[in-house]
């Protein structure tokens, strides 16, 4: 997004970037996302990046990575970029780099080493929350920061796939809950599964969508835009792809898997997106039902529908 490139314009010597990002078989992809388009255009203004050799992640064969015991070797790093909830101030201290940190941050951190840019994309992001810190750093919050994975696409108009998505690998086990309760509610129409085929439930997930003649898996990630362009609804949690699906027009039933997700669920709610559940340990199917139903071709789906027709965030395609 051009939004951040005002960052780096005046940054001529030096023009190296460290990443250190998460991402791993079980969660991380909002995190990639954002650190490879951000990435992808520095190169094109001539900045080389690497990304942190980090135990447990995925590593990608056309990306550059680096050690830790190996930072401080020939390299100087202008800028070092965090997108990772686990790499703590503790672990940034350790790696003794003379650069300016910059920080997506999702979580409201309470504490940050030598911060010299925050980013936080959540719709609540408030600066209230960062008010501890010094005045010398910079701040870019809300959904105008946010980093998505969007391309420009036409619509299909005859969209009739309800899509069922709780992350990658569905690490909270709630898909097989949902194929379950989508059919105890009588719905018989196209389902498609976005699920990677790693997943410990995958099996589980494979023979409930086979019971029926409705449901379709997809287990990799490639032209989610197109997924996206035939979805008229959507099931899933409320991280990343939950502000995806709004970019893309499609109303959808959303549960927080995870407490960073919150104040996107809440966003969603409050501003008639989507229907929040709530978190995904206190599901009710009764409740399920009755939110289900209101959102098949009633008032209130056609309500949210439009109102995510005529919404966008601001440089987020």
């Amino acid at each position: 997004p051009i939004v951040f490139f005002h960052i780096f314009k005046n940054i001529m010597s030096k023009k190296n970037v460290l990443f250190i990002c998460s991402y791993t078989k079980k969660s991380g992809r909002g995190h990639l996302i954002r650190c490879l388009k951000l990435a992808k255009n520095l190169k094109k203004k001539n900045f080389d990046f690497f990304f942190l050799d980090i135990k447990g992640n995925i590593n990608f064969k056309s990306k550059k990575y680096i050690k830790i015991e190996n930072l401080d070797k020939n390299i100087i790093f202008k800028y070092i970029v965090i997108d990772h909830y686990n790499f703590n101030y503790n672990d940034i201290k350790k790696l003794n780099l003379k650069s300016k940190y910059i920080y997506f941050d999702d979580n409201n951190r309470k504490k940050f080493y030598r911060p010299y840019l925050i980013i936080n994309g959540s719709p609540s992001a408030d600066k209230k929350n960062y008010k501890f810190l010094e005045n010398k750093t910079k701040l870019l919050l809300g959904p105008s920061y946010q980093i998505l994975n969007i391309q420009k696409i036409k619509i299909d108009k005859t969209r009739n796939y309800l899509l069922l998505c709780f992350g990658y690998v569905d690490e909270k086990n709630l898909i097989p809950k949902f194929i379950r309760w989508i059919k105890k509610v009588g719905y018989n129409k196209k389902v498609l599964i976005l699920v990677s085929n790693k997943s410990k439930n995958y099996n589980t997930i494979i023979r409930l969508a086979n019971e029926g003649k409705y449901y379709k898996v997809k287990n990799n990630l490639k032209n989610m835009d197109q997924i996206y362009a035939k979805s008229y609804l959507s099931i899933g949690a409320g991280g990343i792809m939950s502000l995806e699906r709004i970019i893309y027009k499609i109303p959808s039933i959303i549960v927080s898997t995870d407490k960073n997700q919150i104040g996107n669920c809440t966003y969603i709610q409050k501003n008639s997106f989507g229907i929040y559940l709530g978190n995904y340990k206190k599901l009710k199917f009764n409740f399920f039902k009755k939110v289900f139903n209101e959102m098949q071709n009633t008032k209130k789906f056609i309500e949210i529908r439009e109102n995510c027709k005529i919404f966008s965030f601001e440089n987020s395609v």
